[in-house]
């Protein structure tokens, strides 16, 4: 490349301001031209690693071609399924922020990664816990209705037994036959 005098790059490199094409070729990447097996290899590698769920979502998001290519798990999947659980993810706020009700905020403790995600199910349900990196939820209203939510993905399963009013530890166990775990002291 030529440099003008006084170090500047030259008025003839420069890309025109707001183009999108650098030497007649397209700067915009064309996402939704990747070969579907492509992507779903992708996805298939993000969501092996720990903690990948938040990432396979955001594929999802990229374009109508990849959300077609990467499948959103089955609600039963999303919460039972070990490989949709958002494994080392732990929600630091139990309480609403004050400015949205509906929003938490989800460390995952191996890379320090923060993300703040939107879960519209609390607008219906009681917080009672997290369990690897899982939301046990309450009806709002009696008798209290057991629900593990992966906020992630936005699935629930419902279970038909009521919380407890107290209890001090809380375990999500997937599977064929996912099992909630509550423990009550006293």
């Amino acid at each position: 490349m030529k440099m003008k005098e006084g170090g500047d790059w030259s008025s003839e490199w420069r890309r025109p301001h707001g183009s999108t094409k650098l030497g007649g070729l397209s700067m915009v990447p064309e996402w939704d031209s990747l070969p579907p097996e492509l992507v779903q290899a992708v996805a298939d590698r993000v969501l092996s690693t720990t903690g990948g769920v938040d990432a396979y979502m955001d594929m999802r998001a990229v374009c109508s071609t990849w959300r077609s290519a990467v499948a959103k798990p089955s609600p039963f999947a999303a919460v039972a399924g070990l490989r949709f659980r958002p494994r080392h993810w732990v929600m630091l706020d139990l309480q609403p922020d004050g400015l949205n009700d509906e929003s938490r905020l989800f460390l995952h403790v191996p890379t320090g990664r923060f993300r703040r995600l939107h879960v519209p199910a609390l607008r219906d349900n009681l917080v009672a816990g997290a369990a690897d990196g899982l939301l046990v939820l309450a009806d709002m209203y009696p008798p209290h209705l057991a629900r593990v939510l992966n906020p992630f993905t936005g699935d629930m399963l419902h279970f038909p037994a009521a919380l407890p009013r107290h209890f001090t530890f809380t375990s999500v166990k997937g599977g064929s036959h996912p099992t909630l775990v509550l423990l009550r002291w006293g």
